[in-house]
């Protein structure tokens, strides 16, 4: 098998598809319902090390793993980078724009991480500040300590809003940023597209 990839993978993205359809039926999982093997994965290896010259000629492939009613996806991007970044679980979310849906799992990103983070550091303290109430209401006392539980109870709950809103002001900086991240990396492919078409024309 990896002579026919071998074979078919120097001539562009025609042909590379081609040995991927190859392996698919070489291979013995050919249900539609079942998702690719794992040896499809070395054949994808292989074709990203021994594809130098399609990398060079700025047609750099990602490869999709799809269920087998679907035929495999190649999406071409400019940098080897994003290439070999496909691989990882975390950067496939990246890929979303291109509407693909993808049957594999993806890893949560920093930012999910840090808002799971936020919502677990919230229930604690809720958690936490429930149980100090319960805890003096069950030591009992006049009406003067119910008056001045129930004015800590607004103090803390005028806190939670505060803390809440100062924390979804901050995911929203967040947003912006990352919007802006995004332009710039639009702006810097474009860039390169730019150059590389000039390069071919000299």
């Amino acid at each position: 098998m990896f002579f026919f990839v071998y074979i078919f993978s120097h001539f562009y993205v025609g042909s590379m598809c081609l040995a991927i359809v190859l392996h698919m039926f070489l291979s013995h999982t050919s249900s539609p319902n079942k998702p690719l093997d794992l040896s499809f994965f070395s054949c994808v290896f292989f074709i990203a090390h021994i594809s130098a010259p399609c990398i060079i000629a700025d047609l750099t492939t990602v490869l999709c793993t799809l269920p087998l009613n679907v035929i495999p996806i190649l999406l071409s991007h400019n940098t080897p980078d994003t290439f070999f970044q496909f691989f990882h679980p975390a950067c496939i979310l990246w890929y979303k724009r291109t509407n693909v849906y993808y049957n594999c799992k993806t890893l949560p990103t920093v930012e999910e991480r840090k808002r799971r983070r936020r919502k677990k550091r919230r229930r604690r303290r809720r958690r936490r500040r429930r149980s100090s109430r319960r805890r003096r209401r069950g030591g009992g006392g006049g009406g003067e300590v119910e008056e001045e539980e129930e004015e800590e109870e607004e103090k803390e709950e005028e806190e939670e809003e505060e803390e809440e809103e100062e924390e979804e002001e901050e995911e929203e900086d967040d947003e912006e940023e990352e919007e802006e991240d995004d332009d710039d990396e639009d702006t810097l492919f474009r860039y390169r597209r730019k150059r590389m078409r000039r390069s071919r024309r000299l």
